[in-house]
């Protein structure tokens, strides 16, 4: 009996076991039996058959986490038909290291319409959905890490780094090299093989990622100003994807954070903080969202004028526990080069001193009823104490001075085994913030929202021991922390960032002085803290 004779469910089997016969790369087998005769292909093209389409995408890439970010629409056939051809095109591009290369190094830090722009968003896209799959197609068939290393790290990479800094210029802060420095960090694995130590020491990987690290004046943290609690301001760029075929606005994310765990991975080893994503201690987790305050974060900040929730951004619970890490810092003098002007070889060439610290955070909610959760900026900075017995309205404590992380002056805060209250002057009646993971049940806390979260803690690095308060940012999951020694000679600093990651994540950022005004550039240097594990 020929194929043509075989009935069409069973043609569709055979179809997606030799489509699927290996995981990694294209569904090469099918050509062949495309190209059998034209009954076969009539039944099995993608116009005809996008159901065995879809099954095969489901077979080669991660789906766990497509419903629950864009919805059913999302995992219709002929949608997910039209993603598994433009990412077997990707891979095949990456594969081919097309575009990690620009031979004319012209690239200004303007947004284009390069082949590598666009190549580098669906990259990071894709690995924001990982749970295992789409990491091993983009790593062991696209050999991507490989493409990195050519893009950070050839004289004539794409990023124009190298380029760049022979000619003492600072590499570009930009979409394209964010989301290079996003997949360079998923990718990171730092055996010593990997990136030889007799580099030429203007692309080593570590002296290129210590001028991103260190180069705050260059760098920000965030896309939304630090300064602002509410996230009032937009995003000074927003960039427009089509995504399982809808429309999204998104925000790229910055460059600085993906540098700076970097950077700490590349000087403090592996067997230290931070974790990185490739460590091979991270075991193999089914249908975990280890990067879904990453997706929340690109997204959410590309319609801050949505109905956004703090929990698309942060995991309430996350910053609870124990964390350890470091924090470096420069000599004075050479800071204040920095900021008078000075080319980006003074950090390639400055000595940067670091010290190990610990941190024990305790995480506090306010929690309102999804019906009472106030959005509107106007309201959230409003001093009305008004909350009545129905919930209806929930007003979190004010936004005050981002040097005190966003904590209102005189604010008056009692700690217990419970959580925390909270008096702010104005204010005719206390808040109550619940403590994570405290007297409620799951229950209860999902009846409610999480509209603020306050965290508080002690520490003790080489300098002495210090308390800790502070405050996450509710647009985006930017934790500000005020650290104030406990002897008093230290001073007080402000530890600003994000928590990378879920359960394996890390918090990451950097740290300034509390003296100069938050409106000039103060003395900084940067932080990384893992989970004791």
């Amino acid at each position: 009996m020929g194929l043509d004779r075989i009935p069409p469910e069973v043609l569709e089997h055979i179809a997606f076991f030799v489509a699927t016969e290996s995981i990694l790369g294209p569904p090469v087998g099918l050509l062949s039996l495309l190209l059998a005769n034209r009954s076969i292909y009539n039944t099995l093209s993608t116009t005809a058959n996008p159901h065995l389409y879809s099954l095969v995408f489901r077979a080669k890439f991660d789906s766990g986490l497509i419903q629950k970010r864009y919805g059913d629409r999302a995992l219709a056939p002929d949608v997910l038909t039209k993603e598994l051809k433009r990412r077997i095109v990707l891979l095949k591009r990456i594969r081919a290291s097309s575009d990690a290369v620009d031979a004319t190094c012209s690239w200004d830090g303007e947004d284009t319409d390069n082949p590598a722009d666009q190549l580098l968003l669906e990259a990071y896209l894709i690995m924001l959905e990982n749970q295992g799959k789409n990491e091993r197609q983009l790593r062991h068939y696209a050999k991507l890490p490989q493409w990195l290393k050519a893009f950070w790290f050839h004289e004539r990479g794409a990023s124009t780094v190298v380029h760049g800094l022979k000619h003492r210029n600072w590499p570009h802060d930009a979409p394209r090299t964010a989301f290079a420095m996003w997949l360079f960090w998923f990718f990171l694995n730092t055996v010593s093989d990997e990136y030889p130590r007799d580099y030429d020491a203007i692309t080593t990987p570590r002296h290129l990622l210590q001028i991103i690290a260190m180069g705050a004046h260059h760098y920000e943290l965030s896309e939304v100003n630090w300064r602002d609690y509410h996230g009032t301001d937009a995003p000074s760029f927003t960039k427009h994807v089509t995504w399982f075929s809808q429309k999204y606005s998104m925000v790229p994310p910055v460059l600085a954070i993906p540098a700076i765990l970097s950077f700490f991975a590349f000087i403090s080893g592996r067997s230290k903080p931070p974790l990185t994503p490739s460590d091979p201690t991270i075991p193999t987790i089914p249908l975990r969202d280890e990067w879904g305050a990453e997706w929340g974060r690109t997204f959410s900040l590309g319609n801050l004028n949505g109905r956004n929730s703090m929990q698309d951004c942060v995991q309430p619970g996350s910053f609870e526990g124990v964390w350890e890490g470091l924090f470096t810092y420069m000599e004075f003098s050479t800071y204040g080069s920095i900021i008078r002007g000075a080319p980006p070889e003074i950090l390639q060439k400055s000595i940067i001193n670091r010290h190990q610290q610990t941190w024990k955070l305790r995480e506090h909610h306010l929690i309102a009823p999804d019906s009472s959760h106030v959005n509107d900026a106007e309201n959230l900075s409003s001093s009305s104490s008004e909350v009545d017995n129905f919930g209806s309205k929930i007003l979190p404590l004010s936004a005050g001075d981002p040097l005190r992380s966003y904590i209102p002056a005189d604010t008056v805060i009692v700690e217990s085994r419970e959580g925390l209250i909270i008096e702010e002057p104005g204010r005719d009646a206390p808040m109550h913030y619940t403590r994570a993971g405290q007297n409620h049940t799951a229950g209860e806390e999902a009846k409610g929202s999480v509209i603020d979260i306050i965290i508080t803690g002690e520490g003790h690095s080489a300098w002495g021991q210090f308390n800790l308060v502070g405050r996450v940012r509710p647009c985006d999951g930017f934790i500000s922390l005020s650290k104030e020694y406990a002897d008093g000679e230290r001073g007080k600093w402000l530890y600003r960032g994000y928590l990378v990651g879920n359960a394996y994540g890390n918090i990451a950022g950097r740290w300034r002085d509390t003296f100069t005004s938050s409106l000039h550039a103060g003395y900084e240097g940067c932080f990384t803290m893992s989970r004791r594990r």
